[in-house]
């Protein structure tokens, strides 16, 4: 079994989500990234993925430094990527556990 980093957790209902997160912004000569851990539902981390994929993709090119842009948007990118198969997983794990139940 592959081990999930910690900041692709969920708990064991599969309600709550954690993702990191990395916004670029690029003006002319320098480059500012911020970091941030989203948690809450998986809609809710996919929709702040959303915002900062589109952040990046208008703000993260202005600048010498924008390397560091393509590199938040790839770091993202596998982010969501693991939140989508950590879901997946625990979707499949729920589905075999109401399967197993009502077949006592």
């Amino acid at each position: 079994m592959t081990r999930i980093p910690a900041r692709f957790l969920a708990d064991r209902d599969g309600n709550s989500y954690a993702i990191r997160l990395t916004t670029h912004t690029g003006l002319v000569l320098v480059g500012y990234s911020r970091h941030r851990n989203v948690q809450g539902t998986f809609e809710h981390c996919i929709g702040a993925y959303e915002s900062a994929q589109h952040h990046n993709r208008l703000l993260g090119w202005g600048s010498v430094a924008f390397l560091r842009n393509h590199r938040a948007l790839g770091t993202n990118r596998k982010a969501a990527t693991h939140l989508c198969s950590l879901s997946l997983q625990l979707s499949i794990r729920a589905a075999e556990n109401c399967a197993s139940s009502s077949a006592r």
